[in-house]
């Protein structure tokens, strides 16, 4: 079971990081995104509230510390990998 759930959650991972256009992971379980373009004068809480109206729940970068402030962080093994999919194109979408 352990190496087909890693498997799945690597290719999971890849496959976000293709539909987002950013680097594929490196052996994490998140891929950690600057929407600075994206931001209004909300700021990134602002961002976030815009993603939960398509259904995207993230996390917020500034909950990771000091500089992270325009980042959101987009969690490959927190669903199925198709979920994850459509989480990705959804957020490519708003990006």
């Amino acid at each position: 079971w352990l190496n087909k759930a890693r498997e799945s959650y690597k290719l999971a991972g890849y496959r976000a990081a293709e539909i987002l256009g950013v680097e594929p992971p490196q052996g994490s379980t998140f891929l950690f995104l600057d929407v600075s373009k994206k931001i209004d004068e909300r700021g990134v809480f602002g961002f976030l509230e815009d993603c939960l109206e398509d259904g995207l729940i993230l996390a917020p970068g500034p909950s990771f510390g000091v500089g992270f402030e325009s980042y959101i962080r987009l969690c490959f093994t927190s669903a199925p990998p198709d979920r994850v999919e459509k989480a990705a194109q959804l957020l490519a979408q708003r990006l």
